[in-house]
């Protein structure tokens, strides 16, 4: 048991949707080789990020910042086919659009580790969807009358893992998770601990985030959390805040003994993962 619980994790596909038309992990990988800023100014088609700037980012009800790295319109996270999941027009309407990404993603993901989607029907695959931020939330509740039907289960976000294993009948363990910005490296460490113990053979790790509305960036302005000019510069003496962004991804995983047995064409080996809490900083936001 000693040797299971330890044991390397491969990674035998993978889907993903990020800022710069990269929407395939090969196309992730030209831009890792190949780096550019693609960082832009947050278009009217989001919501009217100039309407709520002030250079005062703790100006009541504003922000001080006006860029991120958003999905180009050819992954416009509002296109859906509800219908190529089995999912009714009124459902689709109400839901989150990460859960519609996702579905998508994760289809992509399975397609990229040669696996049936239809064969997988009635297995115990595990999914794991680390998140933080849920803005179509806040958009269908502007108006409480016009709320739709379905905005309990469409904007709830436990429905990101639940979607997925309801759409491809998976009856594994199914969690959604959210600690912030390491919640996709956790989900990672969780469906890691999952197929180690042995209660799952294949498991997703994913992660969602969708910049769809203005609340997040007024509400982190007044924490100055966020970089003022959207550039995010980790690790670096200039660093004055993170920076916003798009991206959904999902890996399919597998124990690497188990990948061998099945001849899977093998993307990467994760060895180890590990997690801790810092503790009484000198903020709860504040890393040390």
């Amino acid at each position: 048991m000693s040797r299971q619980m330890n044991e390397s994790i491969a990674i035998v596909g993978s889907g993903c949707r990020f800022a710069g038309s990269v929407n395939s992990p090969s196309k992730l990988w030209d831009l890792l080789s190949q780096p550019r800023d693609l960082r832009q100014k947050v278009p009217a088609s989001r919501f009217s990020a100039t309407g709520f700037y002030h250079p005062d980012g703790t100006y009541h009800g504003h922000s001080n910042v006006v860029h991120a790295y958003l999905l180009d319109n050819d992954d416009d996270p509002t296109a859906f086919d509800a219908e190529f999941f089995g999912i009714k027009p009124a459902e689709a309407k109400a839901m989150d659009p990460q859960q519609r990404v996702l579905l998508e993603v994760v289809y992509e993901a399975l397609e990229s580790a040669g696996l049936s989607s239809v064969r997988m029907r009635g297995s115990n695959t595990a999914v794991y969807v680390g998140s933080m931020t849920d803005d179509y939330t806040a958009i269908l509740l502007r108006d409480l009358q016009d709320a739709p039907t379905y905005t309990s289960t469409g904007t709830a976000r436990s429905m990101l893992s639940n979607r997925v294993s309801y759409v491809f009948d998976w009856h594994g363990p199914s969690v959604s998770l959210d600690t912030a910005c390491s919640a996709s490296l956790v989900a990672v460490h969780m469906a890691m601990q999952t197929l180690r113990s042995g209660e799952c053979r294949i498991a997703l790790a994913c992660g969602t985030n969708l910049i769809l509305g203005p609340e997040n960036f007024v509400v982190e302005s007044k924490l100055n959390m966020l970089s003022p000019d959207g550039r995010g510069r980790m690790w670096d003496h200039g660093a004055n805040g993170y920076a916003r962004g798009d991206g959904v991804a999902a890996l399919v995983l597998k124990t690497l003994s188990a990948a061998l047995e099945d001849g899977d064409d093998i993307e990467c080996i994760i060895r180890e993962t590990g997690l801790n809490q810092d503790g009484a900083t000198t903020g709860t936001d504040v890393r040390e």
